[in-house]
Parts: C-alpha cells; sequence; structure tokens
C-alpha cells in the first residue's frame, strides 16, 4: 500500500504543477487584459486545491508511517536528522515548504470566491500561484538535486 500511495503521491504532483501554470497563465491573462472571471477559472482553481489537499493526505500518511518522516526522527534522533542534508530535507524542508505551498493554494481559491473586480482578483492569484508554483518546485525532491538522487522523474519508472 505505502508503495502505490508513494506513486500517487508522485504522479499527483504532475496534474498539479499543470493546473498551477494554467491557472498561472490565466490570472496573468485576466490580470492584464479585459477577461472575467469564468466557470473555467472556477472549476480550474477548485480542481487544483482538491489535488493539494489529497496530495497532503497522502504525503501526511507517508511521512508518520513511512521511512523517511516521524521514522527518521525516531531512529536518529532530532540532532542527527538535521545534521543530515537528506534526512532534514524529507523530515523538515519538504513538509513544511509544501504545506505553505498548500496554504497558499488554498487561500488562493478562498479569494477566488470573494465578489471584486476581476482585474484585482487575477492579480491576487497570480501572486499566490507563483509564490505556490516557486514553493512547490524547491521543495520537490527532484533527481538531478542530491536529496532526489535515485529517484524516477516519472512514477513505476
Amino acid at each position: 500500500m505505502y508503495t502505490g500511495l508513494l506513486h500517487l503521491h508522485s504522479a499527483l504532483r504532475w496534474v498539479i504543477l499543470i493546473l498551477l501554470i494554467l491557472m498561472i497563465i490565466r490570472s496573468w491573462a485576466g490580470r492584464n487584459g479585459n477577461r472575467s472571471w469564468s466557470e473555467g477559472d472556477r472549476k480550474s482553481a477548485l480542481f487544483l486545491m482538491i489535488s493539494c489537499h489529497l496530495q497532503l493526505a497522502i504525503g501526511l500518511y507517508q511521512w508518520f508511517t513511512g521511512d523517511w518522516g516521524l521514522a527518521l526522527i525516531q531512529a536518529n534522533g532530532m540532532a542527527d536528522t538535521m545534521k543530515n542534508v537528506v534526512s532534514r530535507f524529507y523530515v523538515i524542508e519538504h513538509t513544511i515548504g509544501m504545506l505553505v505551498a498548500i496554504l497558499l493554494s488554498t487561500m488562493a481559491y478562498s479569494l477566488s470566491k470573494k465578489n471584486t473586480e476581476d482585474k484585482v482578483k487575477y492579480g491576487k492569484l497570480f501572486m499566490y500561484y507563483t509564490i505556490t508554483f516557486l514553493l512547490i518546485m524547491i521543495s520537490i525532491p527532484w533527481p538531478f538535486r542530491e536529496v532526489g538522487l535515485n529517484r524516477s522523474w516519472f512514477p513505476g519508472m
């Protein structure tokens, strides 16, 4: 079960990244043009938030039951975990970075429901989604980073 959830967690990152890029483009276009907030915008923002929350639930399960979260702290102690770059990344940096990113995407969705002028709404969404995207990109254990060595770009491959 853990391996299946790990693959789902890895695959869902691509869904989230694609949706974030879509929302950044839509909000940029809305901020700089005369677009009105549409039902498509609302649904894209909602699906992004739902995907992020599902990712959070899977990630928390992995953190508490897998080898790269609570188990590292219990086995090595917090001081030794913090001294190791890879352990620190999974126990603290990845977890906190993603929690903040999910919080920002949830706040963006909440802002999208407010009855404000469309240009102002798109401007705020552009800022929130861009910061969310950057946080996620920094917090992912990419295969080219030390913390992501021996990991695949695509799950199960």
